[in-house]
């Protein structure tokens, strides 16, 4: 380890030790440097025999308490921190008054003295940034600041072999960490007082970013900042600030803009300028919102075969090629064209005038269907979900001036994202909670519970509306924190009050209704106010719907999607609806239309593609075959024989759901309940012909019966105003389901086929889901979020306080093994787990998790009760409902409105 031996910004009086000296078992061989925060001596640790790097404190500054925590708060940061890119922490101690760390020697070059011979070479410069930009990443994940990152601090060394040197961080002396000034920018386990001095201005002057010389609260953006000065200065050899003063530095921090790099050194490719440029903006709003997203901008580019300006110009991303153009056609605005790769197709405008192209996910990512992608009220970014890789799927951002989407911290296993007005910040729905996230940074924010969620808005009033539970009235919420309240509601409304949409006064909304007409419910789209129950009747529109400048309304009717006026004065529509665009995707489920639109003339949409197939594989993963022709499947269960299939099939078309039946005999399927409302949750009985599931019709999810030889033939078992669904189904003819309460939201209850008893089994305030019966009957596997994260449980059946967690790190959709010897569940990458189990005197014994198979199971994230996949008795065969589109795209039209004007 060695300091930077340039001026440093804190003056210090320099005590430096004799080589001989002893500190504890640390023999002090001699000098290496001295920083600001103290001094760095070569020596030997006596017991091991191996050479170290000591800092110490000066000893005539050891009684001043505020140096003293800054040396302490380094040896907590970095002891927090095992990272290949961060200098090792050996050990801590005091020694005659004088404090010491004890460090891995690094002996090499500083990235500092390495820039007094100019620029580095361009892939030198980019191994090294993405080393660095890894290390931070890692401190940031761990709520560590750097707040002096300089080349100084930056250690360079060369192995044995040909190739680009290794970057080591040093010196956390300045960290902040969790709680410091600025407030948490990350959770940590420890929490240290503010240790700055009024005025004082920490790190070295050339790459503080603009915040932290005016004294503001900082945070992880401020790193960013000096990461971009570094890399700057890596790529032309020249600081990015420069200054003959330091009030002239200073001055120039602030207030000038630095030259792009690629006017100072040609051969960099422009993406690689762009990205310093976003990394050096003044305001850290306007900064990358994480170092990962840094990383992961870097790494691809990394990974191009020819980074030379020519070929960026002319090549652009494999997967995405093409000139972006972005509309703004509110009012009087103009068509601005920017450039931007994005698909395989050239944009050009089609016989309506409007220019339309696609969308692609990250490479390895899997868009989520049945997700509206989202782009911002300002048309200048795209919010969707998508899954990357095996992890959990989370939000994705691109930015229409920018070259990827990158996915934002802390929205793992996020669903219905919708954008503030602001265009800077989301709310989205996960783990049975409405949150926010504000993409310049910062922690996300827990508002309200939200179990069962269908849909939120963001009002110019900076308060959010949202359903919580189907069926309840919306709730609203400040966006900042705060009671959440039901809003009036009309009571000649019978059901659905689901995806609200905000008109552009704040206080009124869209939102769909239903009422009884029949033997069913009808849609209709109304306008509802935040502050009385009138309701405005705009007709039976069977989805959701949202308003569009300049005075439309945007919906979907029979796959396509249509604008008709709408008069804001009297919330009523006008004229005649106008098509749009065809084959516009919808969530069957929740009657939601898969666009959005922004203000200013952008509207986005996923189309309606059929999205998975069930398909058997072998307990090792090896695909065997498709049991079930390709569709838009979800869940499904296996009848005694385990050679028929009952499984859910949604129509787009018709907005329906309705249960099929495959025999694996001739693959053929057969229609099974023929009603126009949502029929789903297949349960089959553990013996015989019948099945048991859940329906929409009458109301609330409520449970029928059928057997499966009569289709049509169904009869309704339980009712009750509340939603009911079927999770498994016993040998002593016991329904397991689950009962949406409004204060314990879902618990576990069991209904007696034998006499329509039914009595709770697990009730508590957090969510029980998934209740699955072992053969035996004697005991119970469920899902609880009781730890903030779902997890597996067992407990003896009828129960008692016994109870061993299945999981660990998540788990849903458990599953006993015919032989009752072992229990599966689904971990949050969409493995497939197993677990040994013992009966003993005791109870039960677990055996250690083992992955039997790596899945491309979809369904998993909404998997409040679904059953996704199913393990035949004898543990040989896996059915899994399987995604079969690996690349979806989200289409988007730059200029929808000259349609309507036509």
């Amino acid at each position: 380890m060695r300091p930077d031996r340039a001026q440093t910004y804190c003056p210090l009086v320099r005590m430096p030790l004799a080589p001989g000296t002893r500190l504890g078992p640390y023999e002090i061989l001699g000098p290496l440097g001295a920083g600001g925060m103290g001094e760095v001596h070569r020596a030997r640790d006596t017991r091991l025999d191996r050479v170290v790097a000591i800092k110490t404190l000066p000893l005539d500054v050891s009684a001043d308490p505020l140096r003293r925590q800054r040396l302490e708060r380094e040896a907590r940061a970095v002891a927090s921190l095992k990272h290949p890119h961060i200098c090792a922490l050996y050990d801590v101690g005091e020694h005659d008054g004088a404090v010491f760390l004890v460090m891995e020697l690094i002996d090499g070059t500083t990235l500092a003295e390495r820039l007094t011979g100019g620029a580095m070479p361009l892939d030198d410069a980019l191994a090294c940034a993405i080393q660095i930009a890894e290390a931070l990443d890692a401190a940031h994940r761990h709520g560590i600041v750097h707040r002096d990152l300089k080349p100084g601090n930056v250690m360079l060394t060369r192995g044995a072999r040909p190739g680009p040197p290794h970057a080591t961080l040093l010196d956390f002396g300045l960290a902040k960490i969790a709680s410091d000034e600025a407030g948490p920018i990350h959770d940590a386990p420890t929490v240290l007082s503010p240790v700055t001095r009024e005025g004082e201005i920490l790190g070295t002057l050339h790459y503080i970013a603009p915040e932290q010389l005016e004294g503001r609260p900082i945070d992880a953006r401020a790193d960013i900042f000096a990461f971009g000065a570094i890399l700057f200065e890596m790529l032309t050899g020249r600081r990015a600030f420069a200054g003959t003063s330091q009030a002239s530095v200073i001055g120039a921090i602030l207030h000038t803009p630095p030259p792009a790099v690629t006017d100072l050194a040609p051969g960099v490719p422009r993406a690689l300028s762009h990205l310093v440029g976003i990394c050096l903006e003044k305001d850290p709003a306007h900064r990358w919102a994480s170092m990962h997203d840094v990383l992961l901008q870097l790494k691809a580019m990394a990974l191009e075969p020819d980074a030379s300006p020519a070929a960026d110009a002319s090549r652009g991303n494999t997967r995405e090629r093409l000139a972006w153009t972005v509309a703004a056609v509110a009012a009087a605005a103009a068509l601005v064209l920017t450039v931007f790769a994005l698909s395989d197709r050239d944009a050009a405008p089609d016989a309506a005038g409007r220019t339309m192209l696609s969308v692609l996910p990250p490479d390895g990512a899997i868009l989520a269907y049945g997700e509206a992608p989202q782009v911002s009220p300002d048309g200048t970014r795209l919010a969707f979900v998508a899954r990357e890789g095996a992890g959990s799927t989370r939000i994705f951002v691109r930015d229409f001036d920018g070259a990827a989407a990158r996915p934002v911290r802390g929205t793992e296993h996020a669903s219905m994202p919708f954008w503030a007005p602001d265009s800077r910040r989301l709310g989205f729905f996960a783990q049975g909670q409405v949150r926010t996230v504000d993409l310049a940074g910062g922690p996300v924010q827990t508002l309200a519970p939200a179990p069962v969620p269908r849909g939120g808005a963001w009002s110019t009033h900076d308060e959010i509306l949202f359903v919580a539970v189907p069926n309840q009235p919306p709730t609203r919420v400040p966006a900042g924190g705060g009671p959440a309240v039901p809003v009036p509601v009309s009571e000649g409304v019978s059901s659905l009050r689901w995806f609200p949409s905000f008109l552009p006064d704040g206080r009124h909304y869209l939102y769909l209704a239903a009422r009884a007409r029949g033997a069913g419910d009808v849609r209709y789209l109304q306008v509802g106010s935040l502050d009385t129950t009138e309701t405005w009747d705009l007709g039976p529109i069977g989805a959701s719907a949202v308003y569009a400048e300049p005075g439309f309304l945007l919906f979907r009717r029979e796959g396509a999607l249509l604008a008709q006026p709408f008069d804001l004065a009297s919330r009523q529509l006008r004229g005649s609806p106008t098509p749009i665009v065809d084959d516009v995707g919808y969530n069957v489920i929740s009657y939601q239309g898969l666009f959005s639109a922004s203000s200013n003339g952008v509207l986005v949409f996923q189309d309606s593609k059929p999205g998975s197939q069930l398909t058997w594989f072998d307990r090792d993963g090896r695909r065997l075959g498709p049991a079930t022709p390709p569709g838009d499947q979800n869940n499904f269960c296996l009848m005694a024989d385990e050679s028929r299939i009952v499984y859910e099939m949604a129509d787009v078309t018709s907005g329906s759901v309705d249960l099929w039946m495959v025999d694996g005999a001739d693959r053929q399927p057969t229609r099974l309940t023929f009603h126009s409302d949502i029929d789903f949750y297949p349960q089959c009985a553990p013996a015989g012909d019948d099945i048991v599931f859940a329906s929409l019709r009458d109301g609330p999810p409520n449970i029928w019966r059928l057997p499966v030889g009569s289709p049509g033939s169904e009869s309704l078992i339980l009712q009750s105003p509340v939603a009911k669904i079927p999770s498994d189904w016993s040998r002593a003819d016991l329904v397991f389901f689950g009962v949406l309460n409004r204060e314990t939201f879902w618990d576990i209850h069991v209904l007696s086929l034998a006499d329509g008893s039914t009595r709770p089994v697990v009730e508590t305030r957090a969510e029980e889901r998934n209740a699955q019966i072992s053969r035996d009957g004697r005991w119970l596997a469920y899902v609880s979020n009781e730890s903030g994260a779902f997890e597996v449980y067992v407990q003896p059946f009828p129960l008692t306080s016994a109870r061993w967690q299945v999981s660990q790190g998540g788990g849903m959709l458990p599953q006993w093994a015919g032989s009752g010897r072992e229990i599966y569940y689904m971990a949050p990458d969409t493995s497939l787990i197993s677990r040994s189990v013992t009966v003993t005197a005791a109870g039960l014994t677990l055996g250690e998790p083992r992955v039997l198979m790596r899945t491309n199971v979809t369904g998993w994230e909404t998997a409040n009760h679904s059953s996704q996949y199913r393990v035949t008795s004898d543990g040989r065969r896996v059915l899994v409902n399987t995604v079969t589109d690996a690349v979806r795209s989200i289409s988007v039209v730059l200029n929808w409105t000259t349609a309507s004007e036509r």
